[in-house]
Parts: structure tokens; sequence; C-alpha cells
């Protein structure tokens, strides 16, 4: 393994502080700087390409000629060691000034890490202790659209090496499609029917990864829609809804910011009686009666009031739904059978 390699191999070099450096750019994009080493005998010539690989020689200015011995292991003289610790130091001073750390294996992960900095202000989390594993959230309601994951190549094709791979959400018909096609996976650890899982060894173009991340982005952000019971034996929804616009109601794990929430409340109503926005979710509470016990809480907006006869049971078990025994998610056809449109705010 070359020096820049074992010194820089897990670093990327920043452009603005390359050129703070003294690095000097040339017309093909490349940045390069010349250093003195061991008071002036050798020289260091470094050079980071616009591929952000980082080449360097060594100079030999007495015989004009380029150093090469420091690159053979198996001389451990004291000048050859010498000259290599002083490089080793030289790229070091330059790493810890102007480079940063990776965050993942592969330069495309690496790539694609940044895209999804910049385009979506949102920056990797890391859920698990390893932190093999990165997920990108959508900032407006949490969501996942990408999970960034380091595994061996063997749990999803041939090979051993470990790789890095990206799991994106997308329609149905759009995964099946994909799977046909070459760097394309059953998702890895996600719902196979709407995940698929996308390597990131160069098999894909940055731009075709980037287009599935936007797309996974953009199917992420449109809100749910659920349908959520209330009791009126455990807490009078009515009188609440009557006096204040918000409400506060248990927490499903997986209702997010701004998803839409349909209340049905029970007898003596049996009816759907409003339409609400998650405008806040996952707020710490801790409640137990004995009949009702919460953890945590959501707050729910009023949008819509329907008529107390408008959609009661019968309406619901013609769009298919059977029972509401529990947060349940409604489709957008569920919603335009009950309503008449797929939004549901008429009433």
């Amino acid at each position: 393994m070359k020096l820049e390699e074992e010194v820089l191999g897990k670093y990327e070099p920043i452009k603005e502080r390359l050129i703070a450096y003294g690095f000097l750019e040339a017309e093909d994009g490349s940045l390069t700087i010349e250093k003195p080493l061991l008071n002036g005998l050798f020289q260091a010539e470094i050079t980071v390409t616009p591929q952000k690989k980082t080449e360097g020689r060594i100079m030999d200015l007495d015989a004009g000629e380029e150093y090469i011995n420091y690159r053979i292991e198996s001389n451990v003289g004291s000048f050859v060691t010498e000259v290599r610790e002083a490089y080793r130091s030289l790229l070091e001073e330059i790493r810890e000034y102007a480079y940063r750390e990776k965050m993942y294996l592969s330069d495309q992960a690496n790539r694609i890490d940044s895209y999804i900095n910049k385009r979506y202000q949102v920056s990797a989390e890391f859920p698990w202790e390893d932190k093999t594993g990165a997920v990108y959230r959508n900032s407006a309601n949490q969501k996942w659209f990408a999970l960034f994951m380091q595994i061996p190549k063997k749990r999803i094709d041939a090979g051993e090496e470990p790789i890095n791979i990206v799991n994106v959400k997308l329609p149905e018909p759009t995964v099946k499609h994909l799977l046909k096609k070459k760097g394309y996976y059953p998702a890895y650890h996600m719902n196979k029917t709407t995940w698929i899982t996308l390597i990131l060894d160069g098999s894909l173009s940055d731009e075709e990864v980037k287009e599935r991340i936007d797309a996974s982005y953009e199917g992420i952000a449109e809100s749910s829609s659920w349908i959520v019971p209330a009791n009126p034996k455990y807490y009078d929804i009515v009188k609440e809804f009557d006096t204040y616009p918000v409400a506060e109601w248990k927490q499903s794990s997986d209702i997010a910011l701004n998803d839409i929430v349909y209340m049905y409340v029970g007898a003596p109503y049996s009816a759907l009686l409003y339409r609400c926005k998650a405008v806040e979710v996952n707020i710490p509470y801790d409640f137990d009666n004995g009949q009702v016990r919460m953890k945590y809480v959501m707050k729910l907006e009023i949008l819509n009031r329907y008529p107390k006869d408008a959609y009661p049971f019968e309406m619901l078990k013609k769009a298919g739904i059977r029972a509401v025994r529990g947060p349940r998610r409604i489709t957008d056809k569920q919603i335009e059978k009950i309503f008449g449109t797929q939004t549901g705010k008429e009433g």
C-alpha cells in the first residue's frame, strides 16, 4: 500500500482548505504543492486530482531524479526511514489541515452523502452502535428516505469484499422493473415490496443513484392518511374539539409529522367525525390509569368537522374497512369511496 493511501485513504480532500494550505490549481482542475524535506535535500510534490485522488513523489534535488527507495517496505535503513517518516509527517499535517474523514467505504457512497447533505439539508443519523448503517430522514415528517449500509457483498451477490449499499423507497411497479437491471437488488433487511437496494460500487452512475434518491424523498414527503379510533367511555374527544382546535392524543409509532388522521368516534356516534393533521409527534407523556397507558402523545389539529350522521360505520364497511380497533392506514381509494373525494375535505 502506498504511503499516500495509508495516511489519506480514509479521508477526502476539501478544495478550499487545500488552497488555503498552499496548493495551486492547474487548468485541468488538479491541485499541486511542493514542500521541502530534510532541510531541502529532498522535495515532496503532492497532487490532488479532480477525482480527489492524492498522488505524490519525492525528488532528490542533488541527483535531479525521483527518490523511490522509501516506497520499498523492505528498506529499513536509518536514512530511508528518516525520509519516509518526514514524508509521512507532511502528509499527516496536510490531512489535519485540509482533509476530512470519509463517511463511507466507497467513494460513490461519500459523493451521494454529499449530494443529500447539499440538496436536502439533512445529515446521516447512526441509530446502531456499530455505525455501519446510517439513515436519512425527511426533515418535515422524520420519515426515512434512504438507508446506507456497509455489508459483505456475499449477502446480496457473489463476492467477499465489504461494500456500501443504499436502500430507497419507490412505487411497487418501479421496484419490479428495476430489479431486472444490473446494480439493483431485493431490499436488504427492508420491505421488499416498496424498498430496493442499490449497490454503491460504480455499477450505477451517480446520476442514476441521485434520481432514485430524489424519487424516494419525494414519495416519502407525501403524507400518509390514517383512521384512529376514539372511545368516549375513556375520553370525550367531542368535548375536547368543541373547546380547542388542537388536542393531544395517544401516539401511534407509525404516524408521522403532517400525516392526516381521520378520527372515528365510537358509540353513541359510531362515525367519522373529524379530519385532523398531526402537527407534533412523539411527545414524551407518562400516563397509566389502568385502562389506558401512554408513553408518547401527538398533537392533532382539526381540519374538518363532519355531521354526526354523515359518515357512519356502514360507509367505512363499503370502503372495505371492517373494524377500527386501532390506528390503521387508509388509502386514497378508500377515502374516495367514503367521501366521494380523495381528500375528505367535504363536510
